[in-house]
Formats: structure tokens, C-alpha cells, sequence
């Protein structure tokens, strides 16, 4: 999403996806069903929609593009957002009057591709955009200690679902007091009760983009520890990690026989291991001279 300007018209420039976004927030009656544009005065492109209950703002850059507000009309938008493919986006052109055009043009070269113009009568601006922000005022700082969680919007899905099955039941949800705790649901019917937890995601911080995934051990999971290859038990009273028996266990003595045979060691041709000898059993000197005797 941004603004940049062309002579004297205005051009901001959505992509089907923020389109998406924003429409979705937008309301049906006549007070709440624009989306507003505005261009600040700090290079920055302002968008915002809400339906009386839910808001959203969303904040793009502005290059070289004049001042103003605009509202437009949210249906007028919806059929830009219908018209637009992948790989595309829409450019609504604007004056200080309103909308002049809008058009449907490929994301990567910036070619026109069609012009689906400005059909509509000039959308209701009785709202301003500054009173849709005014509740908007969301700790965004990375040291907010307050109750916050992250989540997959996908999750959303599931509790639209609740909704649904509870005949229309509002769903309450229990903020988790650490971010990494669950979020609690729950909503009730006379047909039934339904509760649940959500697992938050992992961010670098509120808002900011989901952290590297960690591989968490299984629940229940004992900690790695590592052992010796034949599990050779500490020498007694040692402790691990500390006094010289675990120094000596942590770094061996490279002189030590471990007991582990090289792939490639070959015998020396010269030696040959000498023959085991077994110790004769008791009394067997005496069974061989009367067997000596016998024999004589």
C-alpha cells in the first residue's frame, strides 16, 4: 500500500490482499460503509475502516503525494477487489474532488491493464478518519509489561464456528497474564457450554514478525543429558560439573584406552596376541599321575 503522485492526481495503490484486509472491517449502513484514505503531512499513507464495533488502521508510504482525505465508498471497492487477479493491483486515482478513476495494473511492470472508472455517487465523509483512530491507541512499545498475547488469525475461524453452533453467543476470551500463556475462550447456550485454549504464537515482540521456531521437547520429555558411549558410571563422590573427577571425565586422557577399535587400524605383522592360558582346575595334577601310574 502507497501513495505517490502524477502531476496534480494522486495515486494510491492497493494490492488485492490489503484490499481484502480493509474492506473486511468496513460496515453496511451509510455512517460506516467507506473505507478512508488520507495522506499525511509526514509521508505517510493512511487507511482505516470500522463498522462501529471493530477498526482497523493500516499505515503505507507516501512519495511525493499532496495532502487530503479521501473517503470512498466500501461496495464501489469490493467490485475493484473482485476485479483484481493475482499479481495485480488497483490504482485509485484521486483529486480534491474525489475519486477521478480507478484502474487494475500489473504489479511488476505497472502497466494498465484495464480502467473499471468512478461510477458512484461522492461517498458519506460524515466520519473522519481521525475519529476511527481515536480507539486505536494500541501499546505498540516493545517493553509493554500489560496483558498481551500473539496469535494465528487462523484460530479466529474456529471461535466464528463457536459462535455459529451457540446461536449467536458473544465469545469470552481470558487475556493470559505472560505472552506465552494460553489464551482461555468460552461460550455458553441453553444446548450447551463450550471452553477451550488457544496457544499464542511466538513473536520477537508485540507486533513484530513470528521468532525462528524452537523445537520444544514433548510434555513429559526428561532434559538431554549427555552420557558416555558405554554409560561408564562418575567416579565416586564426583558430581557433575564440578571437582577434578568430572574434569577428568569431561576431558579424558588421550593415553587412556576407551575401548573403541579405529576403522582403520590394521594389527603390526610382526606381533601375534599371545595364546590365552587357562588355570588348572584344583586336583587336576594329582587325576594325571594316577592316570600316569594306570598307564605304566
Amino acid at each position: 500500500m502507497r501513495a505517490t503522485s502524477k502531476g496534480q492526481i494522486n495515486r494510491i495503490e492497493l494490492s488485492r490482499e490489503e484490499l481484502w484486509a480493509l474492506l473486511s472491517f468496513a460496515g453496511d449502513s451509510e455512517h460506516y460503509s467507506v473505507v478512508h484514505f488520507r495522506v499525511n503531512g509526514r509521508a505517510k499513507l493512511e487507511a482505516a475502516a470500522t463498522d462501529g464495533k471493530r477498526s482497523v488502521e493500516a499505515i503505507g508510504k507516501a512519495e511525493g503525494a499532496a495532502a487530503g482525505e479521501w473517503a470512498i465508498d466500501s461496495d464501489f471497492l469490493e467490485k475493484c477487489r473482485a476485479s483484481v487477479d493475482k499479481d495485480e493491483s488497483l490504482v485509485l486515482e484521486l483529486t480534491e474532488k474525489g475519486v477521478r478513476d480507478a484502474l487494475v495494473v500489473d504489479t511488476v511492470s505497472g502497466d494498465t491493464i484495464c480502467r473499471l472508472g468512478w461510477k458512484r455517487e461522492v461517498a458519506n465523509t460524515q466520519m473522519s478518519l481521525g475519529e476511527i483512530v481515536t480507539g486505536l491507541k494500541i501499546p505498540t512499545d516493545k517493553r509493554h509489561t500489560g496483558s498481551w498475547c500473539a496469535i494465528d488469525p487462523e484460530v479466529l475461524r474456529g471461535l466464528t464456528r463457536i459462535r455459529v453452533a451457540t446461536d449467536g453467543c458473544p465469545v469470552t476470551l481470558y487475556p493470559p497474564s505472560d505472552p506465552t500463556g494460553p489464551l482461555f475462550f468460552e461460550a455458553r447456550c441453553d444446548a450447551a457450554h463450550y471452553r477451550g485454549a488457544i496457544m499464542p504464537e511466538r513473536v520477537l515482540g508485540p507486533g513484530d514478525e513470528a521468532d525462528e521456531p524452537e523445537e520444544d521437547a514433548p510434555p513429559g520429555a526428561p532434559a538431554p543429558q549427555q552420557q558416555s558411549l558405554f554409560g561408564a558410571k562418575p567416579a565416586k563422590g564426583a558430581k557433575a560439573g564440578k571437582g577434578k573427577a568430572a574434569s577428568a571425565e569431561a576431558e579424558p586422557d588421550e593415553d587412556e584406552d576407551d575401548g573403541i577399535v579405529d576403522d582403520d587400524y590394521e594389527p603390526d605383522g610382526d606381533t601375534e596376541p599371545p595364546l590365552a592360558t587357562e588355570k588348572p582346575r584344583k586336583g587336576a595334577k594329582k587325576a594325571a599321575k594316577k592316570a600316569s601310574k594306570r598307564g605304566k
